[in-house]
């Protein structure tokens, strides 16, 4: 019988192609087990925002939808 303890962290991972990248999960031996996911900046405040679709299991995975909905993420943003 294992011993199992919820541990999961948010982290920041980096920024891609203007995006900031966080991942939500922890470390098992050598594996990652969690999600990535972006955040854009919202109103006046410039507030952090989860994008809620762009949940990912795998950072290519994200960096997928990120190249597939740029223009839209950039719009809501404020980028352009």
């Amino acid at each position: 019988m294992g011993l199992f303890f919820n541990e999961d962290r948010k982290t920041y991972c980096g920024t891609y192609k203007g995006f900031r990248v966080y991942g939500f999960g922890c470390m098992i031996g050598n594996n990652w087990y969690g999600d990535y996911y972006i955040t854009i900046p919202r109103g006046e405040s410039k507030r952090q925002m989860k994008v809620k679709d762009s949940v990912c299991r795998s950072i290519e995975a994200l960096k997928q939808y990120v190249d597939s909905h740029l223009t839209e993420l950039q719009q809501q943003a404020g980028l352009k």
